[in-house]
């Protein structure tokens, strides 16, 4: 294969790539605006909450859960990869939390962070993690399962946390045990339509739900965003290379042309002797 030819294959197979990364970053793209829509409302309805708890101050419960309650970290990284260093940055940030507070169990979502794990200390469970907004749920679902189970296995298995990356970096929330938010201002209580005990249960579910989808989409909005990021450069770097490929090309022909016009030049010759 001649030159010439190697170098429009390379051209062809680096546009094919470059639309690739084209439909890759149109998805991201796509989901960095529903997620970016859903977590509006999701923080608006967080601070609803935060209200009514802080109007219900009459209700909530005063005990002070135990602090030497096992604790369960659910660690969120990226089902797939070609996201940066998102996972990396998740991963150091759980190295850090398991040096300071060994005796902890864990569960991975995402498998492309668990790819990453040393394997000295295996999670309690990897589960999928979401590639779009419309999964978060059923991600969602799956690891509240976990999350029960791994609580009716021990009595003092009280604590969950999420650890997961956002536009600040790696960060671990707690979840559970519930604190209510409080607020220092008194105010007269509320009347309720429903006993004070059934009250506190559903609030307390409903808030950790709506806490807990906070942190997942907020995790998965960070994911696309990098992911966005490297695309980019990656398209940077694929025009670089197309650009001198495509003057490489111009080139070799040019070259090609001028062997062809001294060979006719030289028949020309050879042809009047």
């Amino acid at each position: 294969m001649s030159s010439h030819r190697k170098v429009q294959q390379q051209i062809r197979v680096f546009t094919d790539l470059h639309d690739v990364l084209d439909a890759m970053r149109n998805v991201a793209l796509l989901e960095i605006g529903k997620l970016t829509h859903a977590q509006e409302h999701g923080r608006l309805l967080l601070e609803a909450l935060d209200k009514a708890a802080q109007l219900a101050a009459a209700y909530q419960p005063s005990a002070v859960p135990a602090k030497d309650s096992k604790r369960l970290y659910v660690v969120l990284g990226s089902e797939r990869g070609f996201c940066g260093d998102f996972n990396a940055r998740v991963l150091a940030r759980w190295e850090a939390v398991l040096t300071a507070t060994p005796d902890v169990d864990y569960i991975v979502v995402g498998q492309a962070l668990a790819d990453k794990l040393d394997g000295s200390r295996k999670p309690l469970a990897v589960l999928p993690g979401a590639l779009t907004a419309e999964e978060l749920d059923s991600v969602l679902l799956d690891v509240v399962h976990r999350v029960a189970a791994w609580q009716s296995v021990d009595a003092d298995a009280l604590a969950v946390s999420v650890l997961s990356n956002d536009s600040d970096g790696p960060a671990a929330a707690p979840i559970l045990p519930f604190v209510w938010p409080r607020s220092e201002k008194s105010a007269p209580a509320p009347s309720l339509l429903l006993a004070p005990a059934v009250f506190v249960r559903h609030f307390t579910d409903y808030y950790v739900d709506a806490k807990i989808h906070d942190a997942f989409a907020t995790s998965l909005l960070a994911e696309n965003r990098a992911r966005l990021q490297h695309i980019t450069a990656a398209q940077g770097r694929l025009d670089e290379r197309l650009g001198d490929l495509r003057r490489r090309l111009r080139r070799l022909r040019r070259e090609e042309i001028t062997e062809e016009v001294e060979t006719i030049l030289v028949a020309a010759e050879a042809t009047k002797v």
